[in-house]
């Protein structure tokens, strides 16, 4: 437990994909979910994404987030 007997994780109701529904209902960027990037690329002032032999785009800024154990 965490201080002062607090649970030591914590999450929100509905899981992590609450938290990510809520923000993409506030905002009007682009997203792609599930989306397998094998190269991000700096381009001039944003990032080219490369998928598996393909150009997935271009953006001006991205959020990577992956599971625990595909990031080690």
């Amino acid at each position: 437990s965490g201080p002062g007997g607090a649970p030591a994780f914590a999450s929100f109701r509905g899981g992590l994909a609450a938290m990510t529904a809520r923000m993409l209902d506030h905002t009007d960027v682009r997203v792609h979910l599930a989306t397998a990037v094998r190269a991000i690329v700096r381009d001039g002032t944003g990032y080219a994404l490369w998928g598996e032999s393909e150009a997935l785009g271009s953006f001006d800024g991205i959020l990577v987030a992956l599971p625990a154990a595909p990031a080690a």
